[in-house]
């Protein structure tokens, strides 16, 4: 590279010479032309303009779509080339000066965070929904004079304005000069061709990687979409995303992330037909374009081979990582009326794909499309159901296996819908974490306990001790303790009758604050407990950290109990883990006797399942306070298999201290 770039700077020195000895006044004038290119092109001044074109062609086809006279797919084109102008502007060494402006970067900030906000918008608008296009009209009219102020200023150059006022060229021949004028005007386009097409190479291709970008991409995929409706075959589009690539970045460092990235690009490019096309999206994204696949078993197999090549450990420096990746899969035209469409359709195959473990690749169905927009409606109407409080709480006990006391309860959420019925709490916090709610029904759940611990304790029940799981954004994103201590304080209760549980996994998103978090809730005087214990990815090192006072074992570990022959060496090694400790254990989802009996045996202190109690409401539930008060309670497990109803439940009583 340096090579090139001293034998480009040569070239210009014997160009410039030889202009300036054939006429100051041609060298001036070419001198001007040659400043005027690199302003234009180093500076990203057209590329500025190229911006303004977009967002203006944009609003228009968007103030038409709402009048019904443009469609969803011409919306849409306008709205992913309004995307790559920005994305040319925001990387890259050629539009490096426009940065430099004042309010430059705010401004690509703030219009890549308008396009990432209104983006389900754009795409799930109907043609002739004027009231949704005018509202997104006018979000983005309000940053057109921002952008046209920016054009300006970069086609804005004083030294140029004064150029007009030059000399007289020297007295040499006219025949010299004019040979010097030809001679530096030729090598004056050749460099500009040249840098022409350098610049037109960065734009399209990836710097890390060297793959194909979005931009890149999306061109390809509207040409081959031409093809296809021309030749009458199919072609596949597969999105691939790594998973965790941010915790590698965390733990191994940016440089390591960036060898992991170019390790990956490489294999997809090996693994797969001359004809795919390999493209890098963006941050750990990729897709890839399968031209030929009228058979889908050779796509599938191309599938399989990618799985098995990306699944290898990579070694980067004395590090051995392991590689995971979700892969989406879908054809055109089977699977859209449009290859955009299929685009989208890979997109949230892949989404599905990452509920499953380790490399694994979804192939989409129309099913996919019905749950994507069960999910949409779900996620409009759970903000309506937090407001209206049309969620429920239930609560659980957590019950000591030597007395059968309750030592806690668990507040588990319900949501019954009218249309859908019952909604499971996973996919209640999942359409929260996807749809931005997490914060608003997290602060409910809290809200709801902290107002129900006072309510008991007004009715004569003081001491009762609640949990609150928490979602991984509200951990990670929000203030998780002035959101404790605020509803502590309004609604008067011990912080000490209040438990907060989160997963080992959500600990692990953020290491470096995750201890500073708990620290904070415990010196409020909440209780901590880690959740799922055993199913998560933290290192012993990272445990020790956090100051938390319990571990749940995660229910699928008390189920394989029911199996012969027995294994209770992890649960006891957890017991073991946490007496060093000073951890209290928790065995979730106790469902027989004989679980109980194992656990008692191993030396477990709490459990907490369907064989003690279901989940009930908070009328119940008090019931069962006010009765264990009144000194009615259980004592072992005889008496527990003595008062297993017809549901499989054993009638427990709380302790209220």
């Amino acid at each position: 590279m340096k090579s090139l770039s001293g034998m480009r700077v040569g070239i210009l020195i014997v160009v410039v010479l030889t202009f300036a000895a054939s006429a100051i006044f041609s060298y001036q004038r070419q001198s001007e032309i040659r400043n005027h290119l690199e302003l234009v092109q180093k500076s990203g001044a057209w590329s500025v303009s190229e911006l303004e074109g977009e967002l203006l062609k944009f609003t228009q086809v968007l103030e038409l779509s709402g009048l019904g006279q443009r469609s969803q797919e011409q919306l849409t084109l306008r709205f992913d080339l309004l995307w790559s102008r920005l994305d040319t502007l925001r990387i890259g060494i050629e539009t490096h000066a426009i940065r430099q402006q004042p309010g430059a970067v705010e401004l690509f900030v703030e219009l890549s965070q308008l396009l990432q906000k209104n983006e389900n918008a754009v795409f799930a608008l109907e043609p002739g929904d004027k009231p949704e296009a005018d509202r997104l009209l006018n979000a983005f009219v309000a940053v057109q004079p921002k952008v046209r102020e920016l054009n300006v200023n970069s086609f804005y150059d004083p030294y140029r304005m004064g150029l007009s006022e030059g000399g007289t060229p020297p007295p040499v021949s006219l025949s010299l000069s004019m040979l010097g004028l030809l001679l530096s005007g030729a090598a004056l386009v050749l460099l500009v061709i040249r840098e022409s097409a350098r610049n037109r190479q960065q734009a399209l291709h990836d710097d890390l990687t060297g793959l194909p970008n979005r931009k890149y991409f999306n061109a390809l995929l509207q040409r081959t979409e031409a093809d296809v409706a021309n030749r009458g075959n199919r072609c596949g589009v597969l999105v691939i995303d790594l998973d965790n690539f941010k915790d590698i970045n965390d733990t191994f460092g940016h440089a390591a992330g960036d060898q992991l990235l170019r390790e990956v690009s490489q294999r997809l490019r090996s693994s797969l037909y001359d004809d795919a096309i390999v493209a890098r999206l963006g941050g750990d994204e990729f897709a890839v374009l399968l031209q030929s696949s009228d058979d889908l078993s050779k796509c599938i197999e191309q599938v399989n081979r990618l799985c098995q090549r990306i699944g290898q450990a990579v070694e980067i420096g004395e590090e051995r990582i392991s590689v995971s990746a979700s892969i989406g899969v879908s054809i055109y035209p089977d699977d859209g009326v449009s290859i955009r469409q299929v685009m989208g359709n890979a997109d949230l195959a892949m989404y599905l794909a990452k509920r499953q473990e380790g490399v694994s690749f979804r192939i989409y169905d129309a099913e996919m499309s019905t749950q994507r927009l069960r999910r949409r409606e779900l996620a409009r109407q759970l903000r309506q159901a937090i407001v209206k409080d049309q969620l429920l709480l239930n609560f659980q006990p957590l019950v000591q296996l030597s007395s059968g006391k309750i030592e806690s309860l668990e507040a588990l959420l319900r949501w019954h819908h009218a249309d859908y019925g019952y909604i499971s709490p996973l996919e209640v916090v999942s359409i929260a974490e996807q749809y931005d709610l997490a914060l608003v029904l997290n602060e409910w759940v809290i809200d709801q306990v902290c107002r129900q611990i006072s309510l008991w304790q007004q009715s004569g029940l003081p001491g009762v001790k609640v949990a609150v799981n928490i979602s991984p954004s509200m951990y990670s994103k929000h203030d998780l303790v002035g959101t404790v201590s605020r509803f502590i304080e309004q609604h008067g209760i011990d912080a000490r009758q209040l438990c907060i549980e989160v997963t080992e996994d959500t600990t692990m998103r953020d290491i470096d604050s995750s201890p500073g978090i708990l620290k904070a809730l415990r010196k409020l005087g909440v209780e901590l407990a880690l959740d799922d214990f055993g199913t998560g990815y933290s290192s012993l090192s990272h445990l020790k950290q956090l100051p938390v006072h319990k571990l749940k074992i995660d229910k699928s570990f008390v189920q394989d109990l029911n199996t012969e022959p027995k294994d209770l060496r992890f649960i006891r090694t957890i017991l073991n883990l946490a007496a060093s400790m000073k951890l209290t254990v928790v065995a979730e989802g106790i469902e027989s006797v004989q679980n109980l009996d194992d656990l008692r045996q191993a030396g477990c202190p709490i459990g907490q399942g369907y064989l003690f109690s279901r989940p009930v409401d908070a009328v119940a539930m008090e019931q069962l306070l006010l009765d264990q008060q009144a000194g009615r309670l259980l004592q072992g497990g005889d008496e527990m298999a003595a008062n297993i109803d017809r549901l499989g439940c054993v009638t427990v009583y709380p302790t209220t201290g």
